[in-house]
């Protein structure tokens, strides 16, 4: 085994109990490890891992902390990849406090949101909604979203 790989199977099974860095472990293993994807007109958080034991612990902390359901398939090893992989995907409704609460500040939808989050954090989300949707709207040759704003809200 590697010396990463053996890194990485090490620190999956150490006991975190913090509530704080439990959080703080996610969102780490989130942004290396984790992407946004579009899925049947549902935004889907996809984490790819190296080890079984790190996918287990992800799904675990997702639901304890979070309270989101997870989903775990292996991937198997071919062509490049030596190992399997194993993927967690999270599906939930994103976007929802936006419709939800059409006239609220980010302030305000950040602490409308469970758990709280700052409207920085908001506004990442809504723009990476955005840009997905614009995606999906190229791909499907419709309009984008910006088509139903005026020019001078464009500007």
């Amino acid at each position: 085994m590697a010396m990463t790989a053996s890194v990485k199977d090490e620190l999956s099974r150490l006991s975190v109990t913090k509530p704080c860095c439990r959080k703080a472990e996610v969102s780490a293993i989130l942004r290396f490890a984790g992407g946004l994807h579009l899925s049947a007109g549902k935004v889907m958080v996809e984490i790819e891992l190296d080890t079984a034991q790190a996918a287990r612990r992800v799904r675990k902390d997702i639901a304890d902390i979070y309270g989101h359901d997870s989903d775990l398939a292996v991937i198997s090893a071919g062509g490049l990849r030596k190992g399997s992989r194993y993927l967690v995907r999270v599906i939930n409704e994103a976007g929802q406090l936006r419709i939800t609460h059409g006239q609220a500040s980010l302030e305000e939808l950040g602490s409308l949101s469970n758990p709280p989050m700052t409207k920085d954090a908001i506004a990442g989300r809504i723009r990476r909604l955005l840009a997905m949707a614009d995606k999906r709207a190229h791909d499907l040759g419709i309009p984008d979203t910006e088509a139903g704003l005026s020019p001078d809200l464009l500007n």
